[in-house]
């Protein structure tokens, strides 16, 4: 498959529905007969994975298993600029001769021209990287770095080519043909297990990754140089030291490997990279200066409760954990060693007002500490933020009264078989044996749960469930809850939209070709027009230089760094063409400037965002939008 066809199974994927023929090559910007055959090639590679509707559209096959299904696509001949970046730049990496550019374009069977804009694209794309360049001779290419620099470009490839899918060890493996990982990696298993040594599941395959490249680049005769700044940092008598030597001496007997002491030191910083502290202390040295961990954690606790309105005053777990993760932090800083976040994505698509938690914490750590805090290591802060931000909700559950004719010792049963099940969502604050209208209204209830059938005139949602709770009953509970809280999310955006998307501030068809000159463009129209500060574009373009606010579908949501305007405002813009935003190409940006009084509508538009970004046809429709009126009836539906 190509990476056109690729990107439609992966909105396929994500996409909860059917998406229209149109949807699709509006955003991929071909014809509805190009679409057309691409699914039929899909279909007819991956034996029909797709199905099709002349009037809904497409969808993945119910009974398909995309599993492994992009991991195999293996020795076929680039196709587009993106792939043939990756095989030219990975070529460069592991030959240990200059590349003529008549032989790629020979294996790419593309032009001269195509294979110079293919380099000018490398050379921006390595830009990033110190000390590396690509050097031309006449007509040979060859990159000129050292080795600590190569294996770091070479790990972000991985990365960008197996979609950030660590957890899948059989994807990784795949991107090394000279030697089995997954061998490789059962042995690194076998010596941690020997010295009984714990890590967590999760941290494996990030540790395999790097593993998997330092391996290739010993097999290739690459070691890394001598780095005497590294002989102080490493203790020869820790475990981690003991682990990393018998590894690599048991590795060099079954491949053709020579290993010297930096890589040793490179495996002990892996390990301990991984590792989290078991004890915390109050205080650590950073660059010779003491700073205290308890005091920046209850700044980051006081800083939550003004600006997001979320109180962890009393959250132990959360407490403990983030002073933990802390700890590492410093060690890993320290060290100058960077691992890889498994969840980021997860996180920053699933619960954008998390992520957007995490980055304020993130700043403020960087500010107290003097530190630079990484995307990577933000997205980590923000699963200890979402877990303690689950507990703080708790007390949104839903109430409910549960009505059933069954004896105490049943209705017990019955009540603990939903608490088990629905305990996150919902309390079930009183048993009754019989309905009767005032008690109900007296117990202000959001849910009657009964064991037998009642017809009421009451406004409370219903649901009717057997006395010892079957799967279907489970299933008419949830969906009940699911009902409840589209509802609710809808009622909340519905009442915090009121007045914010104005028809000046709604533009369609911009032709803006940069991120800082749509935010500049939009920022300065709300500076216009109303009582915003001067400083709200800096702080909207400071936001980004953390993290970019773009998502996959095509949409942005700039937003300043600290929420102080006077006023709330949203703004809109469609754009005539996409523009590349961080990782992204978007069509459609939000421009949120929020006054720090309204957290409310902060939180109702996150919440609106992490279900917008996972369906195609909704986004489709509000990009297609012609009037803010239309945009603000697609962004209620369905709700």
């Amino acid at each position: 498959m190509n990476r056109r066809q690729k990107q439609i199974l992966s909105i396929l994927t994500a996409s909860k529905d059917w998406v229209r023929g149109v949807e699709l090559s509006k955003r991929l910007d071909v014809t509805d007969r190009t679409i057309r055959s691409d699914i039929e090639k899909i279909n007819s590679e991956l034996g029909n994975v797709v199905e099709s509707n002349t009037r809904k559209g497409y969808r993945l096959s119910q009974t398909s298993d995309l599993g492994n299904v992009l991991v195999e696509q293996k020795n076929q001949i680039p196709q587009t600029p993106e792939e043939r970046t990756f095989y030219i730049i990975k070529k460069l990496l592991f030959l240990n001769r200059p590349i003529r550019i008549f032989d790629l374009q020979e294996e790419l069977f593309v032009s001269d021209y195509t294979i110079e804009t293919d380099l000018k694209r490398i050379r921006k794309l390595i830009k990033p990287y110190k000390g590396i360049r690509l050097v031309r001779t006449h007509n040979n290419i060859f990159f000129e770095s050292n080795e600590y620099t190569k294996r770091k470009l070479y790990r972000d490839l991985i990365n960008s080519e197996i979609h950030g899918n660590f957890m899948n060890l059989n994807k990784i493996a795949s991107q090394h043909d000279k030697f089995n990982l997954i061998s490789v990696t059962k042995l690194l298993q076998e010596v941690m297990e020997s010295y009984d040594y714990q890590m967590r599941d999760s941290t494996l395959p990030l540790i395999v990754l790097h593993i998997g490249i330092m391996t290739e680049r010993m097999i290739l005769g690459h070691n890394l140089p001598p780095d005497l700044s590294k002989l102080e940092r490493v203790d020869t008598q820790s475990e981690e030291y003991k682990i990393a030597v018998e590894f690599l001496e048991r590795l060099s007997k079954i491949l053709p490997i020579r290993y010297n002491d930096w890589e040793i030191y490179e495996v002990v910083a892996l390990l301990l990279g991984y590792k989290n502290p078991t004890n915390t202390v109050s205080h650590v040295q950073i660059k010779g200066e003491i700073y205290s961990v308890t005091q920046c954690i209850q700044d980051i606790i006081t800083y939550l409760d003004i600006h997001f309105d979320i109180d962890l005053k009393n959250d132990d777990d959360f407490k403990s954990g983030i002073h933990l993760h802390l700890q590492s932090l410093f060690y890993r800083i320290e060290n100058g060693i960077e691992i890889q976040n498994t969840y980021l994505q997860e996180v920053k698509m699933s619960y954008p007002m998390i992520f957007e938690m995490a980055i304020h914490v993130a700043r403020l750590i960087s500010d107290y500490f003097g530190i630079v805090i990484s995307e990577a290591e933000t997205g980590f802060i923000a699963i200890h933020l979402g877990t303690a931000y689950e507990r703080n909700i708790a007390s949104s559950k839903y109430r409910a009264m549960l009505i059933t004719s069954s004896n105490q010792a049943f209705s017990k049963v019955t009540k603990e078989k939903l608490d088990g099940r629905f305990n996150d969502r919902m309390d079930i604050v009183s048993i009754s044996s019989y309905f009767e209208i005032k008690e109900i209204e007296e117990s202000n209830v959001d849910i009657l749960i009964c064991v037998t059938q009642i017809e009421h005139s009451l406004d409370i949602p219903t649901v009717k469930i057997s006395m010892f709770v079957n799967t279907e009953d489970e299933a008419n509970v949830f969906n009940l809850l699911n009902q409840l809280d589209k509802r609710r999310s809808k009622l909340q955006f519905a009442h915090c939209l009121s007045g914010l998307i104005e028809d000046q501030f709604f533009y369609t068809n911009e032709s803006w070709q940069t991120p800082e000159e749509v935010i500049e463009s939009m920022s300065n129209n709300l500076f216009t027009h109303q009582s915003f500060l001067e400083s709200f574009k800096e702080s909207v373009l400071e936001r980004e230089k953390y993290a970019a606010t773009s998502f996959e579908i095509g949409l942005a949501t700039p937003h300043p760094i600290v929420f102080e305007s006077s006023t709330s405002h949203i703004s809109i813009a469609t754009l005539e063409k996409p523009v590349k935003w961080g990782s992204y190409e978007v069509h459609l940006v939000i421009l949120l400037a929020i006054s720090h009084h309204d957290r409310e509508t902060l939180e109702a538009f996150f919440s609106w965002l992490s279900n917008a970004i996972s369906n195609q046809s909704k986004f489709d429709k509000l990009i297609n939008s012609k009037n803010r009126d239309e945009f603000v009836y697609w962004m209620l539906e369905d709700m």
